[in-house]
């Protein structure tokens, strides 16, 4: 009688124990570090210290669920996963580029502009604060990130030719 007791005892507490395990491993996948929060559904994008004065960065919108940063705060780069207010971003600049307080859009030429094109370009009098490819160099691809030279660009194809 009395392990028939206990046996009944352990198959009514054994949801309850189970829930807890539950409830324990989903709070362990929501814990996230400093200067973050978990979302289920975030930015698939997430804004850097790279992409962050990148007006042309386009993304999807499809949910992420993950940390994110809090408001104020940016991914100091796309594998630390560390948080850093924006404003820490201004010396944290990826190779061959600078960081200026008051740079032209117009510097921002990357391997797909025409690199043989020396005549003016139209461009607004804008300033324009963040990472821009030091003198000699274009960015690889898109408005921010790997700053390349020239000659390192991938040969470009002329689909108005074929």
């Amino acid at each position: 009688m009395m392990q028939i007791r206990s046996s009944l005892f352990l198959l009514m507490a054994l949801p309850a124990l189970l829930l807890e395990v539950q409830m324990t491993a989903a709070l362990a996948i929501k814990q996230c570090g400093l200067h973050q929060t978990y979302n289920e559904c975030g930015s698939a994008c997430p804004t850097n210290c790279y992409n962050l004065f990148d007006k042309a960065r386009t993304c999807t919108r499809q949910c992420a669920s993950g940390c994110f940063c809090d408001p104020g705060y940016v991914l100091k780069d796309d594998i630390s996963g560390e948080c850093v207010l924006a404003s820490e971003c201004q010396g944290l600049c990826p190779e061959n580029s600078e960081y200026k307080t008051c740079g032209s859009p117009c510097e921002q030429i990357n391997c797909d502009d025409d690199l043989n094109v020396e005549s003016p370009r139209i461009c607004p009098a804008m300033c324009v604060s963040g990472c821009f490819c030091k003198p000699g160099h274009v960015y690889q691809n898109g408005r921010s990130g790997a700053c390349v030279h020239p000659f390192d660009c991938p040969p470009r194809v002329n689909h108005r030719n074929q």
